[in-house]
């Protein structure tokens, strides 16, 4: 990854300015790992947000698109829409690493992606599993990435229980590579340091069309995009709505920044647009 972004010159300034700003250093990290480090959620997401602008400096000419991004990814968007600069972003993502990784820590959770199935046949199926059991695990729809893949997050045992539950069903599952139970009540205790840290920043208002998370609608304003951020880490990800928001505004053509090519398949399969990857890996588990 780091060979592949020392040919950019803007690139290589943004690494730096990124380890001088976090209390490790990425440059180092990148270039010779270890993996292991690399995708601890701390480490990972400053990283991704990193590599993601250091390629959309590449990229400018395309301001005068629409922007949009799946979880982490909404901070780059924001980014690239002007709503704050590298820097100040970055410190928000660093800050989002951090916080999450401590609520993992504080209570194991995990992600199971259901494939094939509409949202409400697994509502009904997360209702039933609900009924067979006398505990209250949290256990909660936490992406809607295309009208048959959704995303449950929660408990670690309770995913586990519901991954048998739902093989006992024939229903398809895939257990997502993250550290814990993103976008889920288990990441409330992260809230009141998530919040003074968006309070600490000025956001300014997009320079284009921006789609948030939590409602999948173009943010009206500044404010509004800070308060949605506010929700997003305890509110699932509307990635169908977003898609239905973009289309319905004339998008034909999207262009993936980042490190993986996940959104470009959703994009094709359920956007009904197309979609290209300019990032530098084949995939990423982390949201």
């Amino acid at each position: 990854m780091f060979d592949a972004m020392e040919k950019y010159g803007e690139a290589v300034a943004l690494l730096k300015s990124a380890d001088e700003i976090l209390d490790f250093n990425l440059s180092a990290i990148l270039k010779n790992g270890p993996a292991e480090v690399l995708c601890r959620t701390e480490i990972a997401q400053p990283a991704i947000f990193t590599t993601s602008m250091a390629l959309w400096t590449n990229k400018k000419g395309w301001h005068d698109g629409l922007f949009a991004g799946h979880s982490l990814g909404e901070f780059s968007a924001a980014c690239a829409a002007g709503v704050f600069s590298f820097e100040e972003g970055l410190r928000l993502v660093a800050t989002r690493g951090r916080l999450m990784a401590r609520a993992c820590q504080q209570r194991a959770g995990k992600m199971l992606a259901v494939l094939g199935q509409p949202q409400e046949v697994v509502e009904q199926a997360l209702d039933r599993f609900r009924g067979a059991i006398t505990s209250g695990p949290v256990l909660v729809i936490a992406n809607i990435n295309g009208p048959k893949q959704i995303v449950v997050s929660g408990d670690a045992s309770a995913i586990d229980d519901f991954a048998a539950f739902l093989a006992a069903e024939k229903i398809r599952t895939v257990f997502l590579k993250v550290a814990g139970a993103f976008h889920s009540p288990l990441m409330e205790s992260a809230l009141p340091e998530w919040n003074a840290a968006l309070d600490a920043v000025t956001f300014n208002e997009p320079t284009a069309p921006l789609i948030d998370n939590v409602t999948g609608a173009v943010v009206t304003s500044a404010a509004e995009l800070k308060e949605n951020l506010r929700r997003q880490l305890v509110s699932p990800v509307q990635w169908v709505k977003t898609l239905e928001t973009a289309k319905s505004l004339g998008v034909t053509a999207a262009v993936e920044i980042g490190p993986g090519a996940v959104l470009t398949g959703l994009c094709k399969k359920w956007g009904g647009f197309a979609c290209e990857p300019f990032g530098l890996a084949k995939s990423s588990g982390t949201v």
